[in-house]
């Protein structure tokens, strides 16, 4: 799974898609991020909230796509 996922399924995931990852965020130097499906990356927001400091490299055709989902998703997270 990606390590920034959204768990889909309704409000009984809401815990676990707030809750930890199971690993120290500011450990990791690099984020690909291969596509922009919210429940791909919908996570990256929090994965910044929690200690990420490293890179988030986009594959080139998920720039423009990514755009309005990032933001969107780090409004969920709020």
């Amino acid at each position: 799974m990606p390590i920034a996922a959204v768990f889909q399924g309704g409000h009984a995931l809401h815990d676990k898609n707030a809750g930890p990852f199971g690993f120290e965020p500011s450990g990791i130097d690099i984020v690909l991020l291969t596509h922009a499906h919210l429940d791909h990356c919908g996570r990256l927001s929090l994965l910044c909230r929690q200690g990420f400091r490293g890179e988030i490299i986009p594959a080139s055709a998920t720039r423009d796509p990514a755009r309005p989902v990032l933001p969107g998703s780090a409004h969920l997270h709020e």
